[in-house]
């Protein structure tokens, strides 16, 4: 990942969470870390959908199954595969000491803004 940077070429740091809330740009990515800089640098955010994921063997062998549809767009009728599984990783080591290392891993979740977790 790099720092993210604003349409003129200036990096963007996001200083606080009301910072965040009141709608500082995040310019094109996807995810923002929560540390400016080096440390921040150092995180990697994977994201696995249905598609391809059985050749993706980064994923392969840390979930025990491919992302899905989930119970609530099963419950409406919808074959969405909506279901996504996302690995945090220290990239180049900083944080954790050991390049590649897993920091954080998300099973099947689900990126719809309507969706409740009925379980």
């Amino acid at each position: 990942m790099e720092t993210v940077t604003g349409g003129d070429g200036t990096d963007i740091k996001i200083e606080n969470l009301d910072a965040f809330d009141a709608g500082v740009s995040t310019g094109t990515a996807s995810f923002v870390a929560r540390y400016a800089g080096a440390l921040g640098n150092s995180i990697r955010v994977r994201v696995a959908h249905q598609s391809g994921y059985s050749s993706a063997s980064e994923f392969t062998t840390k979930f025990d199954r491919p992302p899905g549809t989930s119970a609530y767009v099963n419950a409406r009728g919808g074959a969405m595969l909506d279901e996504i599984h996302i690995l945090v990783e220290d990239a180049d080591g900083k944080i954790s000491g050991t390049k590649d290392k897993i920091l954080e891993k998300y099973d099947a979740v689900i990126p719809l803004i309507d969706n409740t977790d009925t379980s």
